[in-house]
């Protein structure tokens, strides 16, 4: 975690092709951050940067593979 950014991470899930992040500064997400809303991921952690010191963020991951997610 720094002043502007931190990491996101989560553990792998079995038969999971790539994953999507969603950030907000609401924990209903009604609102999203930048363009981390249904960003495709491949791996299992993501660098969330240029973000407001001081403020508190929410994320949330879907797993998904070629049958949805």
């Amino acid at each position: 975690i720094t002043a502007t950014g931190f990491t996101a991470s989560w553990s792998a899930v079995a038969g999971a092709s790539e994953y999507r992040i969603d950030v907000s500064t609401n924990n209903s997400f009604s609102s999203y951050v930048g363009s981390y809303f249904n960003l495709q991921v491949a791996g299992t952690s993501v660098a969330v940067t240029g973000l407001t010191p001081g403020t508190f963020y929410y994320y949330r991951v879907r797993a998904s593979n070629a049958s949805g997610s």
